[in-house]
């Protein structure tokens, strides 16, 4: 049987956002060290992130996946972009220590009202992965391809 996980918006000032933020901040920038998906430096990027959530701006959506006994199993990272004239939801991170589909389930649920609410029209995200669980599971389809060159002698 899963356990039931509770999805919070993390706000450092909360009591519990207050206590999961600084393990949560250490997962953001895990996961840039080892998806390698943000070309930037991943300590500036993460203490970018975490000025941005102290300081409550409204375009960044920080979401924590909560067991009932308080144990950290998942976060997402997303941002409210403005793309053509068309708002979305941007998601930068998204992992689950414990997949369960509800859990993901929740965490878009909640992404799509707070996009929804700021006027944004989608969401859209980039893996690496090619799982098929995103676009049958949680019915995102593939828009375009990033499709990268590296330059000879540059790593």
């Amino acid at each position: 049987m899963d356990t039931p996980i509770e999805i919070i918006r993390v706000d450092p000032m909360g009591k519990v956002g207050g206590l999961v933020f600084p393990y949560l901040i250490q997962r953001v920038h895990d996961f840039i060290v080892e998806e390698a998906v943000v070309e930037a430096d991943p300590v500036i990027f993460t203490r970018q992130v975490a000025a941005r959530v102290w300081a409550n701006d409204d375009t960044l959506l920080l979401l924590a996946a909560l067991t009932p006994d308080g144990e950290l199993v998942g976060h997402a990272l997303c941002e409210m972009r403005d793309g053509g004239g068309r708002k979305f939801l941007y998601v930068l991170q998204c992992k689950v220590d414990r997949p369960q589909t509800d859990t993901i389930k929740k965490m878009i649920q909640l992404g799509e009202a707070y996009a929804r609410a700021r006027g944004g029209t989608c969401i859209k995200m980039e893996t690496t992965r090619t799982d098929k669980a995103w676009t049958q599971e949680y019915g995102f389809k593939t828009f375009m391809h990033l499709m990268v060159r590296k330059f000879e002698g540059v790593e």
